[in-house]
């Protein structure tokens, strides 16, 4: 008997037309309530669909911090790995004993079984989503969403198979068509959304529906997988010419400068701008260059600060808050937009360093690598030498008590040849 032909909680959603889903099929389950959401993919059904991730695509592992852990075919998979488990005898949700047993042995065969029922889990649930996807979906709204992140596929194929428009929108510009139809940004238009899909099925010029979201005609450049990064900075830019001219074509560049631009946005529009020039230019990963930046935009902030006459700062701040100094003292060359990388880079090291020698507060002192060393070889060294010598007295007590052993094992042997009856004490 296959895996498919025994019945399973979890089954293909079919009615007159067809195969139009996945879903939760058993009573018990639905009388549990857990009700785990169900996989709509038929575009005439779409309008009952609900919320919710779902990958769009087979799974793998079904681990509980997994990467499709917070998908919906994953919460699939386990009422189908639930239901395995209580076949087998073992209730779930588990008992307070650890893998349903206080007998090792039997705990390691009860994970076996677990185990076991998870991969059988996955390649039923597989075969679902194999055979929905297959029967269910449309196919150009499923390739298209499946270039989005996984917790935005489903928010994508939702409107996407429903209208040709909006499949045709999102395919030219992504980061506008997930403003519109997915979870967008915070700093997306949100109450505009309603007014923006009635433009699209009105056929409005592009630009126009951009416009009226606020998302710049340069992100059509952007990548669907990094189109959430684009909506976070829509409000970045005071010239979109900027976009043009200095947005990288790769992905993996494209990520790291809207993340650099993300961190700039919060400094000031010179910042940005030097920003859009010079991110791609500072070289290492996203750590090292978010890094350098954020220590880059204390300099700047720093010299923001001492363009401010210190009464006027203690007017915005108010007393509470105000500091006289916060490092501005230290500026002398203040930040501009023009400035090169290798200019930025070394006044915002000196004003660092500056900033460091002038701290107040308890001083620690750490002592010299070579004397660290240098200890540490001599405390190495007499470890070794107390060790060698509790060896050389083991060795010597062993020998001792080896021969005096040997000595009287022969005094014994002797005595018991020649008739004699003393025999020597033990040791």
């Amino acid at each position: 008997m296959t895996l498919l032909a025994i019945k399973h909680p979890v089954q293909l959603l079919c009615d007159a037309q067809g195969t139009y889903g996945i879903g939760v099929v058993s009573s018990a389950v639905e009388a549990d309530h857990r009700h785990p959401p169900e996989v709509i993919l038929r575009p005439d059904r779409l309008a009952e669909a609900k919320t919710h991730p779902a990958a769009l695509q087979m799974i793998m592992g079904g681990f509980r911090h997994g990467m499709f852990s917070h998908m919906a075919e994953e919460r699939l998979r386990q009422e189908i790995h639930w239901e395995m488990l209580r076949r087998k005898g073992l209730n779930w949700p588990p008992d307070d004993l650890r893998w349903w047993s206080k007998d090792s042995e039997q705990q390691a065969r009860n994970r076996q079984i677990y185990h076991g029922l998870r991969l059988s889990s996955l390649a039923v649930i597989n075969r679902l989503i194999g055979e929905a996807l297959q029967a269910a979906a449309e196919p150009h709204a499923l390739a298209l969403a499946r270039r989005f992140r996984f917790h935005q596929r489903y928010e994508i194929y939702r409107p996407t198979a429903a209208s040709h428009r909006a499949l045709q929108l999102t395919d030219v510009f992504p980061a506008l068509g997930l403003a519109i139809f997915g979870l967008g940004s915070s700093r997306a238009k949100v109450n505009l959304i309603p007014e923006a899909k009635r433009l699209v099925e009105a056929g409005a010029p592009l630009r126009k529906i951009a416009e009226l979201m606020g998302v710049p005609m340069a992100f059509r450049r952007v990548k669907p997988v990094a189109a959430h990064l684009a909506l976070a900075v829509v409000d970045a830019f005071e010239d979109p010419r900027l976009i043009d001219a200095h947005i990288p074509e790769s992905l993996k560049e494209m990520k790291l400068w809207l993340g650099c631009i993300y961190l700039a946005q919060n400094v000031g529009p010179d910042f940005v701008q030097w920003t859009s020039r010079h991110a791609t230019e500072i070289g290492g990963s996203l750590d090292e260059v978010v890094a350098i930046l954020r220590d880059i935009a204390d300099w700047v902030l720093a010299c923001y600060r001492a363009s401010v006459p210190p009464h006027i700062r203690r007017a915005i701040r108010g007393e509470e808050r105000f500091t006289p100094t916060e490092g501005e003292q230290f500026v002398h060359r203040k930040f501009n937009a023009d400035m090169s990388l290798a200019t930025v880079t070394k006044l915002s090291a000196d004003w660092h360093e500056a900033v460091a020698a002038n701290m107040t507060g308890r001083n620690f002192e750490f002592p010299e690598p070579g004397a660290q060393a240098a200890h540490s070889a001599a405390s190495t060294s007499s470890l070794l030498q107390a060790v060698r010598t509790s060896i050389e007295r083991a060795s010597c007590c062993i020998t001792a008590a080896v021969h005096t052993w040997a000595g009287y094992t022969l005094a014994s042997v002797t005595s018991s040849q020649f008739g004699r009856t003393d025999r020597p004490s033990r040791p």
